[in-house]
């Protein structure tokens, strides 16, 4: 575990969800697994959520402070793989927005900010103009995504959840303006091509000073506002992966600690990669605990300048 000389604080907001796999749930969303290495890593740490009395994790969270809306419901979600079809995944029974949290509160200045939904349950512009202070970053897969229509399986496919609604592209030309108010935003190559703006990626590098875009064991790339040459890739660690879950949540989470620490772009985007090659080891979150390494060995991680998109 890593000690600090001073407890900074960091806090996390977004749904927690159910997952499920075959009828069995597990904890899941962004915000739980940031929440977790926040933690992980010695920080004051908050999570700003909305849970039903289903949610029958929160032991995992000991060491987080809660602000939980009660809901009636956990969101749950489910992928399904029709039969000559890509994967979709599905939700269903949203639990409550994930609203900002009351003036008083000392978390409304925290050294770190990660927004993380999972399907449009915060809204970007009144988080980011009641926040002070610190590093502001944001997971915007959950910003690209929202409940569409809903989904009718076929005859011998088996799905849990009920009336369950398959994910579809939310639309985010009314936030653009908001991202300029961020230091950092983080999305995948798989994010941008299923929102399908091929322009995304360039309308984010005109308004957020650093975008970071995933793509796997591919690694990642940092694009830096007004300059392709201060823009960079990272690599990643030679891994034998059991379980992706997490590896993008890892990134940002390791990524912003980093840089709220004040270590440069370069040596931020080395450590979150070199940890989120580390969690994808082990089952769920069961990595976490394995990511201080990263601080020690992320000279590991290959480093090159880049100008264009070259994934």
């Amino acid at each position: 575990m890593i000690q600090l000389q001073k407890k900074i604080l960091a806090l996390t907001a977004g749904h927690v969800t159910l997952d499920c796999y075959s009828g069995i749930y597990t904890p899941g969303g962004s915000a739980f697994y940031s929440s977790l290495i926040f933690d992980h890593l010695n920080l004051k740490t908050a999570l700003v959520t909305s849970f039903g009395d289903d949610f029958s994790f929160t032991d995992r969270l000991d060491g987080v402070t809660l602000f939980n809306k009660q809901s009636e419901h956990t969101t749950p979600f489910e992928h399904t793989y029709p039969r000559n079809a890509p994967r979709l995944m599905l939700v269903t029974n949203q639990a409550h927005r994930v609203e900002v949290l009351k003036n008083d509160n000392k978390f409304l200045n925290p050294d770190i900010l990660f927004l993380a939904p999972v399907a449009g349950e915060i809204n970007l512009n009144n988080w980011l103009k009641n926040i002070n202070g610190g590093i502001k970053g944001a997971g915007l897969q959950g910003f690209l995504k929202k409940p569409g229509s809903l989904y009718l399986p076929s005859a011998n496919e088996k799905v849990h959840i009920d009336k369950p609604a398959i994910l579809a592209k939310r639309d985010i030309e009314d936030e653009l303006h908001s991202l300029s108010k961020l230091d950092v935003i983080f999305l995948s190559v798989e994010d941008a091509a299923v929102h399908g703006d091929k322009f995304l990626i360039e309308k984010l590098k005109e308004r957020v000073p650093v975008v970071v875009v995933t793509n796997g064991e591919m690694g990642a790339k940092v694009f830096v506002q007004g300059g392709d040459s201060d823009s960079f890739g990272v690599g990643v660690r030679e891994m034998n992966p059991v379980d992706p879950t997490g590896a993008g949540d890892t990134f940002a989470s390791v990524f912003l600690y980093s840089y709220a620490m004040g270590h440069s772009l370069e040596q931020a985007a080395r450590q979150a990669s070199y940890a989120s090659s580390v969690v994808i080891m082990y089952k769920g979150a069961d990595g976490i605990k394995k990511i201080d390494e990263a601080f020690h060995r992320f000279d590991e991680i290959p480093i090159k300048k880049i100008t264009t998109m070259d994934f």
